[in-house]
């Protein structure tokens, strides 16, 4: 055996135990793994080292710097207020998780409900044990507050990295970054319609429209789906009623569906006529057999919707 193999061991031995201090590497472990694993580490051998100093400050105009801020409130508690303070406490200040210029970086996504997905380590820091704590001190972590709309990419997730230090460093904002990654606008659009993000896709239209005539096409799905939320969800019956004759009129059918449910189900007649007659407009066949029933069953405005649809 290599002379090298024994401080191996104890680097292994060592960073367990402190996970299972941390409470962040052994969730499943029985208490018999979790006693072997910590048992013969936990005893100090020395004085303790030096606390670490103030980390440096938060860099000005960081994208997301607020939203960072909370996130980093999260890992500092369980990285520089845990890892950090216990290889401190219980290793000697020689040991190998002891090194000051240890540095590992862990990119990880967020959910735009919160939820950390995909952690991975990056950037290691030649101490393999150094490196699993840091990850498992990210994939430890509950749900995260929301990431603001701006910080979303294309793919709806929010993109971060995150750099885990045994100096001062600790896990500052100085290290952390949102990345955003977007599609190349003709992708985008289609992946942002049909995540309902209307807003964006229009904005990453009007981005392209000038170097990519496939975009002009593009508006079309974006003015109709923009036409869809209003006359499913507008308050005012007299904008629904308008956005109604606008997809009527527009030739564009992915918005047949919701106007068959209107014209069953509004909670205002003149909305639900509204949603008979853009059908009509649409020449939408799947509504037939329900413009039938109306007819034979309705009066007034709806009724005479139902029959202008079928003729």
């Amino acid at each position: 055996m290599s002379h090298g193999a024994p401080a191996r061991v104890g680097t292994l031995a060592a960073g367990a135990a402190l996970a299972v201090l941390l409470g962040v590497a052994s969730c499943g472990a029985g208490p018999s793994r979790r006693a072997a694993a910590s048992g013969p580490v936990i005893a100090m051998t020395g004085a303790p080292g030096p606390r670490l100093g103030a980390e440096p400050p938060a860099p000005q105009g960081v994208l997301g710097g607020a939203w960072l801020e909370e996130v980093h409130i999260r890992l500092h508690e369980k990285w520089a207020g845990g890892f950090l303070e216990q290889a401190r406490l219980y290793l000697p200040a020689n040991h190998p998780l002891n090194t000051p210029s240890l540095v590992t970086v862990i990119a990880f996504d967020v959910t735009p409900a919160g939820q950390v997905k995909s952690p991975a380590i990056v950037k290691p820091s030649g101490i393999e044990d150094f490196d699993r704590s840091a990850f498992d001190v990210v994939k430890s972590l509950a749900a995260l507050p929301s990431p603001p709309a701006d910080l979303l990419s294309d793919d709806g997730l929010t993109h971060v990295t995150w750099t885990f230090a045994r100096d001062d460093r600790q896990d500052s904002l100085a290290g952390a970054a949102v990345e955003k990654r977007l599609l190349p606008p003709v992708q985008a659009v289609p992946a942002l319609l049909a995540a309902g993000r209307i807003d964006d896709a229009a904005e990453r239209a009007a981005s392209g429209l000038a170097g990519d005539e496939r975009l002009v096409a593009l508006a079309r799905d974006i003015a109709g789906q923009a036409l869809v939320a209003l006359v499913a969800g507008d308050k005012d019956p007299a904008v629904r009623v308008a956005a109604a004759r606008g997809l009527g009129a527009s030739g564009w059918h992915g918005g047949d569906e919701t106007l068959r449910k209107l014209g069953l189900e509004a909670n205002d007649l003149v909305v639900q006529a509204a949603a008979l007659r853009a059908l009509g407009d649409l020449g939408d066949a799947s509504a037939e057999p329900m413009c039938r029933e109306v007819l034979a069953h309705g009066e007034g405005e709806r009724g005479a919707a139902a029959a202008y649809a079928l003729a």
